[in-house]
């Protein structure tokens, strides 16, 4: 069964294999290394885990949209 729950401490090792496997690179992962142990910024991360292996990751963190006349921040 496929279960979503927030990331937890001990998943970074399965989150860094999906981010591999999903971008084919490292680039993706490292940053998601980086926020995860060098922003103080707000983050909000899930996994979705089959049979104990997490096989899914998805994470937010606010931004700001800046244009000449508007500036706006989402998360």
């Amino acid at each position: 069964m496929l279960i979503f729950r927030e990331e937890q401490l001990g998943d970074e090792a399965g989150i860094r294999e999906v981010n591999l496997s999903a971008f084919g690179q490292t680039i993706e992962a490292d940053i998601v290394d980086c926020l995860r142990t060098k922003s103080s910024c707000q983050k909000i991360a899930f996994v979705a885990v089959l049979d104990l292996r997490i096989v899914g990751y998805i994470l937010f963190t606010p931004i700001i949209i800046q244009n000449f006349q508007k500036r706006s921040k989402f998360i």
